[in-house]
């Protein structure tokens, strides 16, 4: 079967190179030169009615927060984790050059998203021209069309596809596309200088975004490791073999260059706090994606129904064209071994359809084992599959001169198509343009409790209006990080709003927020809360992504602390508590605390005993005493049912090295027998008496004043389950617990 595919590839490929071409007088080239013009004017039209996709959510304010972070506000890079896919290059330089340039964040993304497009058509042009050298004017102008086509589509649907109003993988996107020309170039070439380059592109795009790793870098190792198998049986490919070794070396050392490129400029690991390789997320992503097929053949959105239709076209056009070439099959082997392996320069379509035809199932995949494919519109994750059907049908449509590329008029009727479709598209969406400029003095901040971002107006009205009534917003925290930094950047001055995660979750954070509070003038005296959020920390924690919807409002009521007054925004089902002092901050820090303990960011923590929690005793100030009549029993434990204070979760540490530290008093007038044991223990509940399977250290509590004891104990690099401090009272004498403190000992990260 696979000599047969690679036989009717390469036979593609040879015929495509033997096709005569016309010749071009002068008046056919200036006509072609004006409406290549009008394709590119085309793009930019199609691509600006994206303003009006614009949303303002922390994913597309990332690089506005970290530039203001960094060059208002005295921040640092290392504080920051950014997203999985970072989209350094270009993105990163982009923003950077439009935030200098551009006064609003709104006007920084449509700057960047129309740099985007352009750079798309370029890239797709060379690739074309990579794959078949002598393709014809005519092609590069439906190529063009293709793109602003796309972004019709984009403008005038929820598809998700290459453009900056969401969360995107651009950079993925650009860096495969010029992998791959440059892969195809070193094949038909040889030049050392193009491997050198492609090794430098690749390291690039795997530190951009992983889906490079699925999209180019896989596909290709795959498809040139069967190239240089198959030439050690047919003396035919000896000649190649060089450059396909080559190859895989160049597209290999790409791996360890990046990872090395990685750790120079990513201080915070965006893989963290990802969900988990489960079944479980396998079906969700399962079900998502039959969904986003479903969507595709619904036709409420006629475009949407003709981009699809284009795309299936495309694909049974190139399968048909696949199997019309079986008939050409010689009986002869030695006519089989030349037909299968012709000379490179000859087959750059047939190994660019045969990385198309490798690249669609290890793409599907990918996406789906991983559980990455989390949204109905993530078709951003497929763009390449996508770009490259697109690509290869309209190469192929040129070979043979079709209709559709060599009418002049029919050009014309495709871009008078897209000029009406813009002009329509321009016309219902005048009403979403702005009345006044937004967002001029940006200050930090990154979450709020919103289910999408149309409350974003009415919550920013609202928070407006509570400080023009007097009452001043410091520091506030919510459920939800989506739309936060939009609505942070709408008030005055510097009203930081943290999600309620604390440390950086799945979603970009400044961690530096909450290691130098002093530097921010951070003061939380406010909630977002809404019933739409996600769960508190006893929830979130354990169970990431759980909704509870309005269970959360009578969670939130018990867990937090009382005495704040409560502001109602309306038509945001949301509700502002602001605290008159600081109890709200006092009752944060120290969950902030551990977070930041756990994350290796700082070196100690410490709980006093009357913020702990046990089954006898009680609490007397920051003690916790237990005497007679108190029975034996757990006067100390670390309950892991959400609750943080005490919480010994070595779960979630970094790897090292730390020591558990009691401090205590025990007096026992009857007999000089310890008071008590202290245990470290893998369980989340006390167990009476603790299971011999589950302890991990065994210690005394004996008789003393101002007694201490501790242990050190090791997480090694691949984790360690979770493990609690238990304090058994033995029912005899007085014991007063003071304070519990965990020391890490190894260096901090």
């Amino acid at each position: 079967m696979i000599k047969v595919q690679w036989l009717s590839l390469t036979l593609i490929g040879d015929k495509l190179t033997k096709f005569p071409f016309p010749t071009q007088n002068k008046n056919s080239s200036n006509s072609q030169l004006f409406m290549t013009c009008c394709a590119w004017i085309l793009i930019l039209l199609c691509t600006a009615l994206l303003y009006f996709k614009v949303a303002l959510t922390s994913d597309t304010l990332i690089y506005q927060d970290l530039f203001d972070d960094l060059f208002r506000y005295g921040g640092h890079w290392s504080d920051w984790r950014l997203n999985a896919d970072p989209d350094y290059f270009p993105d990163l330089f982009l923003y950077f050059i439009a935030y200098w340039l551009f006064k609003t964040p709104t006007a920084c993304l449509f700057f960047v998203t129309m740099i985007q497009a352009i750079l798309v058509g370029l890239s797709g042009l060379w690739l074309a021209t990579k794959i078949r050298p002598m393709i014809s004017s005519e092609a590069k102008i439906v190529l063009l069309l293709s793109v602003a086509f796309t972004s019709l589509v984009a403008s005038n649907s929820h598809m998700e596809i290459y453009y900056n109003y969401s969360n995107t993988h651009v950079s993925s996107f650009l860096c495969t596309l010029l992998s791959l020309g440059l892969l195809i170039s070193y094949l038909e070439i040889g030049k050392r200088a193009t491997l050198i380059l492609l090794c430098i592109l690749c390291a690039i795009g795997i530190v951009d975004d992983p889906l490079f790793l699925v999209s180019f870098y896989a596909t290709a190792l795959v498809l040139l490791s069967s190239l240089t198998i198959a030439a050690c049986f047919y003396p035919v490919l000896h000649t190649y073999r060089t450059r396909f070794l080559w190859s895989i070396v160049s597209v290999a050392v790409s791996y360890p260059m990046a990872a090395v490129l990685n750790s120079l400029i990513t201080f915070n690991n965006p893989l963290a706090q990802r969900i988990p390789l489960t079944p479980d997320a396998f079906i969700n992503a399962l079900n998502i994606f039959e969904n986003s097929i479903c969507n595709l053949f619904f036709p409420f959105n006629l475009l949407i129904f003709l981009f699809t239709s284009l795309i299936i076209l495309g694909l049974v056009h190139l399968s048909f064209l696949f199997f019309r070439q079986l008939r050409f099959v010689p009986q002869s082997r030695k006519w089989f071994v030349n037909v299968l392996f012709p000379p490179i320069h000859a087959s750059s379509f047939a190994f660019a359809a045969a990385f198309l035809a490798l690249l669609i199932p290890i793409n599907l995949s990918a996406i789906i084992v991983s559980g990455g494919n989390m949204d109905v519109w993530g078709y951003r994750y497929l763009m390449f599959p996508i770009a490259l059907v697109m690509l290869m049908t309209i190469i192929n449509l040129d070979r043979i001169q079709a209709f559709v590329l060599k009418s002049t008029f029919f050009l014309k009727c495709l871009m008078l198509a897209l000029l009406i479709g813009s002009g329509i598209t321009l016309l219902t969406d005048l009403h979403l343009l702005p009345k006044t400029i937004e967002l001029t003095v940006p200050p930090l901040g990154f979450a709020a409790g919103l289910e999408s971002e149309r409350d974003v107006p009415q919550l920013v009205t609202c928070l407006k209006q509570i400080e023009q009534s007097g009452v001043k917003l410091n520091s506030g925290f919510a459920l939800n990080n989506s739309y936060g930094r939009g609505i942070a950047m709408q008030l005055s001055k510097k009203t930081y709003i943290s999600f309620i995660q604390f440390s950086p979750s799945f979603w970009m954070a400044n961690i530096g927020l909450y290691l130098h509070p002093q530097h921010y003038h951070i003061n939380y005296n406010f909630i977002i809360v809404s019933p739409f959020g996600f769960a508190p920390p006893i929830t979130i924690w354990q169970t990431p992504f759980i909704r509870v919807n309005t269970l959360f409002y009578n969670v939130a009521k018990a867990f937090y602390p009382t005495g704040y007054k409560r502001f109602s925004c309306a038509n945001t089902n949301t509700e502002i508590w602001v605290y008159p002092d600081t109890r709200l901050n006092d009752f944060i820090q120290p969950i902030i605390d551990i977070t930041l303990f756990a994350k290796g960011k700082i070196k100690e923590i410490s709980w006093y005993a009357s913020d702990l929690f046990g089954d006898i005793g009680k609490k007397q100030g920051s003690e916790r005493i237990a005497q007679p009549p108190d029975q034996a029993g757990y006067v100390l434990y670390n309950r892991a049912t959400g609750e943080h204070f005490g919480e010994f979760n070595t779960a979630s540490y970094t790897p090292g090295k730390y020591r558990v530290t009691i401090y205590y008093s025990a007096e026992n007038k009857q007999d000089n027998e310890p008071i008590g044991r202290w245990y470290i223990a893998k369980t989340i509940y006390p167990l009476k008496p603790v299971q011999k399977d589950l302890i991990v250290y065994d210690g005394l509590l004996p008789a003393a004043k101002n007694g201490m004891v501790s242990v050190e104990f090791t997480i090694p690099s691949k984790g360690i389950k979770t493990n609690q401090v238990l304090v058994w009272y033995s029912g005899h004498g007085q014991l007063i617990l003071k304070k519990m403190v965990i020391e890490r000992l190894s260096p901090l990260i």
